[in-house]
């Protein structure tokens, strides 16, 4: 639903459009989305598999960070709400792999291809806050997949809700 639509010349290639987990403990949650690459592992016997670089982890951590792996670098973001319609993003990259060239030039190949996807992915959420803003709709109904968009937003309002009723 997201992955094809959004990231044709990035994720997509390399990834299942409908094919994730979505895992929560406590507020947090974490999606774990495979890379095609992951069915050469189909014939190796379970206990011989490794899944490093067959899968992107996002953690998000309640209330405004997400930690993502993949295969050359992890990220941390930091969502800063600055105003009901402003946000602030902070990234940090971190690699083990700098100490050779090649190792250099993989983490800056995975960097730029991530930082690509990453805008396809601001665009989007960028479009729907526009579409909320016009008020058009009473009510915004998260779709079948998106399982720990809503687990978020539930939280979000529990912890609402018992701020509302301390006053």
């Amino acid at each position: 639903y997201h992955i094809r639509s959004t990231h044709q010349d990035t994720f997509y290639p390399l990834q299942y459009d409908n094919l994730n987990v979505i895992e929560s403990f406590g507020r947090n949650s974490r999606i774990s989305f495979p890379y095609r690459r992951i069915e050469k592992l189909r014939n190796v016997p379970p206990g011989e598999r490794r899944t490093a670089g067959m899968l992107t982890h996002v953690y998000h951590l309640f209330p405004n960070v997400m930690l993502s792996t993949f295969p050359t670098n992890r990220l941390m973001t930091v969502l800063e709400p600055l105003a009901v319609d402003r946000t602030r993003l902070v990234t940090y990259t971190l690699s083990n792999q700098i100490a050779a060239d090649d190792g250099r030039a993989a983490v800056a190949q995975g960097r730029d291809f991530v930082t690509a996807g990453a805008a396809e992915d601001r665009e989007m959420a960028c479009a729907a806050q526009r579409g909320l803003a016009t008020r058009a709709n009473d009510h915004f109904t998260f779709g079948l997949f998106e399982g720990a968009i809503r687990h978020f937003h539930q939280n979000l309002a529990a912890i609402i809700e018992r701020g509302a009723s301390a006053r």
